[in-house]
């Protein structure tokens, strides 16, 4: 938990975080690699994106081309997206983009 926001535990978005995180560090203590966390911020408005961020949280998932276009405008820059589900050829180039 070192290095972690002190404000994590304060909202509900927060403490569910913390349950997460405290569960994956507990079962990676048993591996050589830590896992990535992707928070999943399908049909989740872009201030819940953000408050995640502002509790450290740099992986996201989502599976609306339109959505992610929307949202990777309003997020920091080092954000890393991953694009989950299926993608329709149509929509390739705006993942790529």
């Amino acid at each position: 938990m070192a290095g972690r926001d002190q404000k994590t535990a304060s909202t509900a978005l927060g403490r569910a975080f913390e349950d997460v995180r405290t569960r994956i560090d507990k079962s990676a203590s048993k591996i050589k690699s830590k896992p990535i966390l992707v928070a999943v911020s399908k049909l989740k408005p872009a201030e819940m994106v953000l408050e995640a961020y502002k509790l450290g949280q740099r992986h996201f998932g989502e599976n609306y081309v339109q959505e992610l276009v929307v949202k990777s405008a309003e997020v920091p820059s080092d954000v890393r997206w991953h694009f989950i589900g299926h993608l329709q050829s149509n929509k390739c180039r705006q993942v790529l983009g």
